[in-house]
């Protein structure tokens, strides 16, 4: 992660170690494995990044969860990495072979950078403690130092999937902020029909950037 030395300051290397503390001090295993849980940091340097996407949480269980969000570890298309799928290939009446391909290539190829708003999830706890399944809160400032940083410049746009990402918005600078409903929305379709990625590539080009669909 040496390409992101500005950003790992010893002020945000003590807070995660202050987090790692806290989860394990709580007794919980986490999802995805523990070297996995900032991944994008390794594949994306942040001159690179063009385009930001906040989910929530990781994938729940151990054969998909791997650090980047909808991305199945196993390359299984899970109901959320569908969605999104089903939503570009309405958008742009295309057709997509493995949406976890898709993903990666964003990454690596059109530089977006992608982050659940809780990197790590809790598992294995009594039915009594399901609650702190969600590390939110525990990673809630660690986002504050991040989100900032990454929208140094206001015109790199971002996608916060899922009302607990909205939640965020308060820490970003960029000048378009993109609020939309998670993959999987619980009791309704509305992210089906968001028109998110129209919507970020019609402000991609109006800055004379190139797309990323």
């Amino acid at each position: 992660m040496d390409m992101w030395n500005e950003f790992f300051s010893s002020q945000v290397r003590s807070l995660l170690r202050s987090i790692t503390h806290t989860i394990d001090n709580s007794g919980q295993d986490i999802l995805p494995q523990r070297d996995e849980v900032l991944e994008i940091f390794c594949r994306i340097s942040p001159k690179n990044v063009k385009v930001i996407i906040i989910a929530q949480g990781p994938y729940p269980s151990a054969m998909d969860a791997c650090g980047i969000p909808f991305v199945s570890k196993s390359r299984r298309v899970p109901t959320s990495l569908e969605n999104i799928k089903y939503e570009i290939e309405r958008q742009y009446k295309t057709c997509i072979g493995n949406p976890n391909e898709m993903i990666l290539s964003w990454i690596h190829d059109e530089g977006v950078f992608l982050l659940n708003n809780s990197p790590t999830l809790g598992i294995n706890l009594p039915s009594h403690h399901i609650y702190l399944r969600d590390h939110s809160v525990v990673w809630r400032e660690f986002m504050s130092y991040l989100l900032p940083f990454l929208t140094k410049d206001p015109d790199i746009p971002i996608i916060l999937m899922g009302n607990v990402a909205w939640e965020l918005e308060t820490f970003i600078r960029s000048k378009c902020i993109l609020k939309v409903p998670h993959p999987v929305s619980r009791g309704d379709k509305s992210f089906i029909g968001c028109g998110v990625f129209e919507n970020v590539n019609n402000y991609l080009r109006s800055l004379g950037k190139a797309e990323i669909v």
